[in-house]
């Protein structure tokens, strides 16, 4: 593991991370993603991001669909190419840098509801744009 995604993982997992920005979730993703199957990551991520979210008193930042949704695809991904270096991975797969990856997916007012923030939703594929 290189040293920077180290730094982040360890201030993230001891709630010293000032900020956490979308590619610094992205990269956590990345970084469990390469460590662990897919359930273990899907158990390990959200609760660290809960914990994260309520140390900041921002608990209600929290979203789970938006969670296990980039989780799962950074995962699928990482199985492509599972020795990629973060800063290979993130050349790769810039598209999921876009904070509105998911738009492809899900409408703007699926991932605004309460029951997408609260728990897990699957896209509707009759919902989503061409």
């Amino acid at each position: 593991m290189d040293l920077e995604t180290a730094a982040l993982v360890t201030a993230l997992q001891n709630g010293t991370l000032r900020a956490l920005s979308h590619e610094d979730h992205v990269r956590v993703a990345w970084h469990y993603a390469t460590r662990l199957s897919l359930p273990e990551t899907l158990l390990e991520v959200p609760a660290l991001l809960q914990a994260y979210a309520r140390a900041k008193g921002r608990a209600d930042d929290y979203h789970e669909t938006v969670t296990f949704a980039f989780l799962c695809v950074i995962h699928a991904r990482v199985r492509q190419c599972p020795e990629a270096s973060w800063e290979r991975f993130r050349s790769d797969h810039a598209d999921l840098l876009d904070r509105a990856f998911l738009e492809r997916y899900y409408p703007r007012h699926v991932l605004d509801s309460e029951a997408a923030r609260c728990g897990f939703v699957l896209p509707d594929p009759r919902e989503v744009a061409p």
